[in-house]
């Protein structure tokens, strides 16, 4: 992902950390000597620069991808057994990926074209031939979604390069990896993988959805691989979750890159709702509506892009829900609200507040995983900590951690409750929904039987609604999203979760429509072609050509002098500019020798 000079959230993140306090001639010189790559040839203030590293990454995959081109015996042997539980372009699309010879092929399927459905075959093919397979998502909720649909052995990518490649790599070579959701893969991990494929002579099979949400890490790995390479990609296109026609057809248009269309589709169907200044409330009126006045809570699912519009939405439907009876007598518990900081924040001492929570991620300088720290005191540049064996200070710039706050949560019986970690112990995964059966004493006991002690899970929140990045891999009968902004990548993702129904509640429905950008991220190699393209030029002048329909025009125009007239004057102009084209390396066909003359 390339850093944006102007971006506050890059290099933009010490002026925005310093603001007022911050020497920009220092800020300059220290970017320059960086060892970051231009990728533009604007004027710095206003260029745009990779890392040398992230560049090399983007390169390196597109160039592996390209590699393995036809270098493989195909995933089987013949095609596909005809099952009953595939439509015809399922069995097609599961035919090519089993019949692939490339090293890396992608199964792309848009929102609800049944993709389970189809990695389910996949599975029961690849278990016919012998062949070693290791599954993976990028997210604990899409690999539980994997375990949820049969795939067993199913992990996460982190736990799959962290730990099963040491355990396993007696079974790696010549295995099959297969990467659900890969849309949310980041360059980092994209990479990975494709290093342990490269190392065990592995082949990798994509599945997912580069037009839905993308990985908060750097990098939008699958569409990078999808533009600048020759992976080979197999399309579902016919969505089948949607059983109402006209909103199936929205999020069609929405599913090939037309979210502002499917907006004005699912707005002509009167499902985008306008409700000025309470259009959370009007949120909740549907809620309570569709749910069967809150007795069907799992039928609907409610998406809300900000935790601002969470909370909001959240507090005004629970209330509801206890007026009605569904939400019983409760406790009130201390959870910890993630700061989602970036790596920058983190290391510096002057954003820490006492009493804000640290939780160590990786076992580093006398730390250990999963300890949680309560920060004392800020003094001095310097963060201390209590510990079991007192305060500490931290060494912020070594650290893996996650800054939280601290916030009160009411839970009652009837509640719904959203992991926001994974908490291996208890066996809660980030992303999962559980409904409390009972709360006494801080324990909470969920409707399936799971315990969790509040004194020691922390990462807990309501669970009635989810952001869009939480509800991808989601489906319930009926979607409400509450939303005063959304790009593109959200809109799809949300509106396209529910099977009958999905409600849009905004306070202005054009400002919605026009506030609508389309979530991507730009790459390295996607900047320097863009780069390239603008100093192309737009290609020879026109030759000139005697257009005549006929004998008859054709002799009209040879007696007439301003037509041999212009035909002089185009000649002329193309023969004067003909020397100023040419090539100026070996690969760049047509770029000008004169720029002032292109």
């Amino acid at each position: 992902m390339p850093l944006l000079i102007n971006d506050m959230l890059n290099l933009g993140v010490p002026l925005n950390q310093n603001l007022g306090h911050l020497d920009l001639s220092r800020l300059h010189a220290t970017a320059q000597n960086s060892g970051l790559v231009a990728l533009t040839d604007e004027p710095w203030s206003r260029a745009q620069f990779a890392t040398s590293r992230g560049l090399a990454q983007e390169r390196w995959a597109v160039a592996f991808i390209d590699k393995g081109k036809e270098q493989f015996q195909p995933l089987a042997k013949d095609g596909p057994s005809v099952s009953d539980c595939l439509s015809a372009e399922q069995s097609r699309a599961l035919a090519d990926v089993l019949a692939s010879r490339d090293q890396v092929v992608c199964l792309r399927g848009s929102a609800g074209v049944g993709k389970t459905t189809v990695i389910k075959q996949l599975q029961v093919r690849l278990a016919d031939e012998n062949r070693a397979v290791f599954y993976c998502a990028p997210t604990s909720s899409a690999a539980d979604t994997l375990r949820k649909d049969g795939v067993a052995t199913a992990t996460t990518v982190s736990d799959f390069l962290q730990n099963r490649v040491l355990k396993d790599r007696d079974r790696l070579t010549g295995a099959v990896l297969v990467v659900d959701e890969a849309g949310l893969t980041s360059n980092m991990q994209g990479g990975e993988l494709l290093k342990v494929a490269e190392r065990y002579n592995a082949m990798v099979v994509f599945l997912g959805d580069s037009k839905q949400h993308t990985s908060v890490e750097a990098g939008d790995f699958l569409r990078i691989l999808e533009n600048h390479s020759s992976l080979h990609t197999v399309e579902l296109s016919d969505i089948r979750r949607q059983t109402v026609a006209e909103y199936r057809q929205a999020v069609k248009c929405m599913a090939v890159g037309g979210a502002l269309g499917g907006l004005e589709a699912l707005d002509r169907m009167g499902w985008v709702k306008e409700g000025k200044a309470d259009y959370l409330g009007a949120a909740v009126e549907d809620f309570i509506k569709k749910s069967d006045g809150g007795r069907r809570l799992d039928a609907v699912l409610a998406v809300t892009p900000t935790w601002a519009e969470n909370y909001a939405f959240t507090d005004q439907l629970r209330t509801e829900l206890k007026t009605r009876g569904i939400l019983k007598a409760g406790e009130t518990i201390a959870v910890h609200e993630p700061l989602a900081w970036t790596k920058a924040q983190k290391e510096r001492a002057e954003n820490y507040l006492p009493g804000q929570v640290v939780t160590v991620q990786r076992a580093t300088a006398g730390f250990r995983c999963g300890q949680t720290l309560s920060v004392q005191r800020v003094e001095g540049g310097r963060v201390f900590v209590i510990t079991e064996n007192g305060e500490k200070a931290l060494p912020l710039r070594q650290l893996n951690i996650e800054v939280a706050r601290v916030r009160s949560l009411e839970v009652c019986e009837g509640d719904k409750v959203l992991v926001r970690a994974n908490e291996r112990s208890a066996k809660l995964l980030n992303g999962e929904i559980l409904t409390v059966a009972e709360i006494k004493d801080g324990v909470i006991t969920t409707v399936d039987g799971r315990k969790i002690d509040t004194g020691r899970v922390k990462a807990l929140a309501h669970g009635f609604a989810v952001t869009s990045h939480k509800s991808q891999s989601k489906t319930a009968e009926h979607v409400i999203v509450a939303a005063e902004r959304l790009d593109a990548k959200s809109a799809y993702v949300a509106c396209s979760r529910g099977r009958v129904s999905c409600s849009v509640h905004t306070p202005d429905k054009v400002a919605l429509m026009e506030r609508l950008p389309s979530g991507n991220r730009a790459s390295a190699l996607e900047v320097l072609a863009d780069q390239a393209a603008a100093s192309a030029p737009r290609g020879l002048p026109p030759v000139p050509e005697i257009q005549t329909p006929d004998w008859r025009e054709r002799l009209k125009q040879a007696c007439s002098w301003t037509w041999w007239r212009d035909v002089a004057r185009e000649t002329t102009h193309w023969v004067e500019n003909l020397p100023h084209w040419g090539r100026v390396d070996g690969r760049t066909p047509n770029i000008p020798l004169n720029r002032d003359r292109s």
